[in-house]
């Protein structure tokens, strides 16, 4: 097991390279879970423009925005 690296002579490195591979895996399953969203969102985006609601949504948006510092 030593030959593969598994086992570690120092006490301290086997809990340093559980605290590596953790942050690996984090940093990862942040990065797929922020994939998944930029995607969603652009087909959301895309789905919304061919209906023609985002162009009327973005109007309304900035109307009333318009609208408010008027007042």
């Amino acid at each position: 097991m030593e030959a593969l690296g598994l086992n570690s002579s120092t006490p301290g490195e086997s809990k340093k390279e559980e605290d590596i591979m953790a942050r690996y895996r984090r940093r990862r399953q942040i990065r797929t879970f922020f994939t998944i969203a930029v995607v969603c969102f652009l087909v959301a985006a895309v789905i919304a423009f061919i209906t023609g609601r985002l162009p009327s949504f973005i109007e309304s948006t900035i109307s009333k925005q318009v609208a408010r510092r008027i007042e």
